[in-house]
């Protein structure tokens, strides 16, 4: 299984990726997920990142399809910022 945060570090790694864009529906590695993110800020490749299932409803749809478990938004907003 390839995580967000796995695909995100091949984009940085990438020399021809300029931008990134992210549909997520959860992060398994928060910190690892933190890491890459700081390294494509340090690579001049902004991050662009739509975070769904942050609402009961919506986590309940994110659980059935990956098993992902909702969260607080404020939670990924501190990790984006």
């Amino acid at each position: 299984v390839t995580t967000s945060e796995e695909l995100l570090e091949r984009a940085v790694a990438d020399p021809s990726t300029e931008l990134v864009l992210m549909f997520l529906e959860t992060l398994r590695d928060p910190p690892r997920f933190v890491r890459a993110a700081q390294a494509a800020r340090r690579a001049g490749k902004p991050i662009i990142a739509l975070k769904v299932g942050l609402t009961e409803r919506g986590g309940l749809v994110s659980r059935g399809h990956t098993g992902a478990i909702a969260c607080d938004g404020a939670v990924y907003r501190q990790a984006f910022d």
